[in-house]
């Protein structure tokens, strides 16, 4: 994400003055710099202006920003650093005559190669603006939608941000500026532009702002606010004068409505009053992330280690919210590795009764390494208790103990991923849980969909899941999964809209009565498969000629079988003519014309390609321990250095689409019983807070007994076997499934109109909406029953930007209205029908 200052004003400042206030010397040198910067600065133009530059880079990752010289403001700026730094030297007059040296020639450096111009106005942009604090699941909901449809428009999403604003002028923050910054980098924006909020800046009249710079400046063609939203000097305009400006300046508009949870508004506010009274678990529901703090580790006392305790001291940043003083369950980031921990937050007043300065001081409960001068983050999880005066060192120390226990069981109990590694496109995520005996793994693998990604993946898969170089026989292979007590290995392939991914999943109990660590070998094993899979013994760089001509002809003779489940096959190939000309297209088990031409030398290139390319996410789940984690970890930086793999983020990777093709097809096969597909799109953003609003609407129309379709059609008038639907969130389309005989189709075809008809015009029985609630709130419960459940609907949630505690996914199920529901019907757009005819042998019509 780039990161621009934006200025508004009257007049530049008058920066060669500063400099030479700062600067006290009558040195040749001195002299000879101040002229050239006079020099560069004469041609500066004082007549009211905007100017927009770019001061630095993020990258999604959070990676350190660079310096950009892109004019004479940034100049002088980096040239007055180095000189202000030269002043804290030892040897001043050394160090200033260097830093004066260095600024004159980057000064003549920059005259040589001229002033880089803001960016052009040509690009159109998408735009949000706010001023962020938190970044909370408010903020994210408008963010999604951004970077979401400026993929679809192809439009630069960016957001619109300030400095400061004068209501918040004294206030402390729930996030630094960088930490902002990276979070919203995160979500896929790709510019960040801080306003300077200056007297001239909060001058500006609506039209003023509107013309000035959303349409001269930044060329905005879409432009998303929350419904809340105030403009213009004095914040004297709210949305409907947006909407006039808007209008009249050709950029469309897009008004989001609040989130809220248990009634009230998600805010700022609300999360720092949450920070303040201690409540963190409940204001990092509120952010979708955890509360941090950033810093680096100082020089303490050492007298943690007397309680056989080492602790990272480091001190809050001012800018930051001040939590109460206590003891809490934390998790610390060094490098690229999570660690648990517990953090005491105050001033230690067992410790010095004279401390008034606070400190965070934190122990990792897991590992032991020396953090001095290393820059560390710490989330807060979870409050423990209030810090308090012991009378003496022996009970402190008791209470400390307690606290190390009590935190280990929170840790060992949360049942929420968090992120335990991650560098360069590999990344490692563990979900603790303690209510389960064995342990879950899933790996996967993700480059974007094609014909070749899709077939070889596939093939791929079941042969690096059959045997490896230690392991040479499917036979062998299967004796050692059962030798680890029914240790599952398997593999599969699926699409998540145009991203094809290769998934391994594993399932093991995590230690066998003999003491063998099943889980942790399995682990072992199946990364053996994936980096020492079995090679062919004649020409070594190959994988072995045997295993693959067996799983070729194995593969080929399931996607000949495809036909022969109805549904699926129909689904498949209605979706090659909605999305012909996309790469949606592809089916993400392979195309059997690509796999019969397939070669051994072909399938190895790839299976080496794939290692080096794909992104590699890694989901652990259950109580593995610590050293699991860290052997997981190992095998990760196993797979070949790559700083450039393929990502996954949602609203970029998969690529946001919107479905205009329609379909009529007809096919005769030789079925027992006809299907019919009706295909429907203009769905919610797959990343949008409405999913579950639309999920709401599929049960209601075809969830369970009192459904509306499956009530008419089956139970009231007999004319279908079955109906279900199909839900392709990321392709922007849901399929209703019908089963019947042919004789049926056209009365069927006339009630689900009239069915959808009906509910748009707003006909829905109260009994079947609250019932149908009830129903969708007890599966949302029901799927943390098992381990593989409670990780899988948290995976897709991460892969959708989205971790939504499980309290306000209920809490927004029961505040969604029936109104809601009825408006979501009223969006969905008909995209025609794929029409399979029982009894016939198989030609298209």
């Amino acid at each position: 994400m780039k990161i621009y200052k934006l200025r508004y004003e009257t007049g530049l400042l008058k920066l060669v003055e500063q400099y030479a206030k700062q600067v006290q010397s009558k040195d040749e040198l001195v002299d000879n710099m101040l002229q050239q910067y006079a020099d560069v600065f004469e041609q500066i133009d004082q007549q009211k202006a905007a100017v927009m530059t770019e001061v630095a880079e993020i990258e999604v990752a959070g990676m350190p920003e660079k310096t950009v010289i892109r004019n004479k403001a940034d100049l002088s700026q980096f040239n007055a650093d180095a000189i202000a730094k030269s002043f804290k030297a030892k040897d001043f007059q050394t160090a200033f005559k260097d830093a004066v040296a260095k600024a004159v020639k980057t000064t003549n450096k920059f005259q040589q190669i001229g002033e880089l111009k803001p960016t052009p106005n040509s690009q159109a942009r998408a735009v949000t603006i706010g001023f962020f604090d938190g970044v909370h699941r408010g903020h994210q909901e408008l963010f999604n939608q951004l970077v979401y449809y400026a993929s679809i428009k192809k439009l630069t999403p960016c957001c619109y941000s300030f400095d400061n604003l004068p209501k918040l002028q004294n206030e402390a923050r729930v996030q630094t500026l960088k930490q902002r910054q990276e979070q919203i980098a995160a979500l896929g924006v790709q510019e960040y532009i801080e306003q300077e909020f200056n007297p001239a800046f909060s001058n500006l009249t609506a039209e003023e702002f509107v013309d000035q710079i959303l349409v001269k400046q930044l060329n905005t063609k879409l432009l998303i606010v929350g419904s809340n939203f105030r403009f213009g000097h004095e914040r004297a305009y709210g949305i409907p004068e947006l909407a006039d400006l808007c209008k009249a300046n050709d950029i469309e508009l897009k008004v989001l409505e609040p989130l809220t949870y248990a009634g009230e508004i998600i805010s700022t506010s609300r999360i720092k009053k949450l920070l303040l009274a201690g409540q963190v678990d409940l204001a990092n529901a509120l952010l979708g992330h955890n509360f941090k703090v950033r810093g680096k580790v100082k020089n303490g006392r050492g007298l943690a280690r007397k309680f056989k305790l080492p602790t990272a001291n480091m001190a809050l940043d001012k800018e930051q919210i001040q939590l109460p003083y206590g003891v809490y369950v934390t998790r610390a980031i060094v490098g690229d590795v999570a660690y648990n921990a517990i953090t005491n937050f105050g001033v230690r007043p067992t410790v010095d009764a004279k401390e008034s300065e606070p400190t965070v001081e934190t122990s990792l409960l897991d590992v032991s390494m020396d953090l001095y001068d290393k820059e560390i983050e710490i989330e807060f999880l979870h409050f423990q208790r209030p810090e308090k005066h012991f009378p003496s060192f022996l009970i402190l120390t008791a209470q400390i103990q307690k606290d190390v226990l009590d935190a280990r069981r929170y840790h060992e109990s949360i049942e929420k991923f968090y992120r335990y590694y991650a560098k360069d496109g590999l990344q490692l995520y563990h979900l603790p849980s303690e209510r389960f005996l064995s342990g879950n793994l899933s790996l996967l693998l993700a480059l974007p969909l094609n014909a070749r990604n899709a077939s070889c993946m596939t093939l791929l898969g079941n042969i690096l899941s059959s045997c490896n170089a230690n392991f040479q026989t499917h036979q062998s292979f299967m004796k050692r999964l059962a030798e680890l007590y029914g240790l599952q290995i398997s593999a599969n392939t699926c699409a998540l809209g145009d991203m094809a991914i290769l998934q391994f999943d594993l399932q093991a109990i995590f230690q066998a009565p003999d003491g063998t660590y099943t889980f942790r070998e399995g682990t072992d094993l199946l990364f053996d498969c994936l980096l020492n899979p079995l090679r062919d013994k004649e020409h070594v760089h190959l994988l072995d000629r045997q295993t693959f001509n067996c799983e070729k002809q194995n593969l080929l003779a399931d996607l000949a079988a495809q036909i022969d489940d109805r549904d699926n096959y129909a689904l498949k190939m209605a979706i090659e003519e909605l999305y012909a000309g996309t790469d949606y297209r592809f089916d993400p088990h392979g195309e059997r014309d690509f796999v019969e031409k397939l070669t051994l030398e072909e399938l190895s290139d790839f299976w080496l390609e794939l290692l080096k390319t794909a992104e590699v996410m890694v989901f652990t789940a259950g109580n593995i321990g610590q050293k699991t984690l860290h052997g997981l970890k190992k095998h990760l930086d196993n797979f070949p250095k790559n700083k450039d793999r393929f990502y996954c983020l949602a609203n970029v990777n998969p690529t946001p689409y919107r479905l205009h093709n329609n379909i009529k097809h007809v096919e005769n096969c030789n079925f027992v019983r006809s299907r019919y597909l009706l295909f429907f799109s203009n769905l919610p953003p797959y990343t949008s807070n409405k999913v579950l609003s639309f999920q709401l609407l599929l049960s209601v129309l075809v969830g369970d007994v009192q459904s509306l379709l499956f009530r008419r059609l089956r139970e009231e008038l007999g004319l279908v076997y079955g109906i279900n639907y199909d839900l392709l969130s990321y392709m922007d389309c849901f399929a209703l499934i019908l089963a019947l005989n042919e004789e049926n189709v056209p009365l069927a075809l006339k009630e689900t109109a009239k069915i959808l008809d009906e509910l748009k015009a707003g006909k829905l029985a109260d009994d079947v909406f609250n019932n149908t609630k009830l129903l969708l709130q007890n599966e949302l419960i029901n799927a943390t029953d098992s381990l593989f459940g409670l990780m899988t609907f948290q995976m897709n949630q991460l892969l959708r930007n989205a971790e939504i505690d499980q309290r306000l996914l209920l809490d927004q199920l029961v505040h969604t209205s029936k109104a809601e529901v009825i408006s979501l019907a009223q969006n969905i757009e008909y995209r025609g029908s794929y029409h399979l005819i029982e009894g016939k042998q198989g030609h298209a019509e």
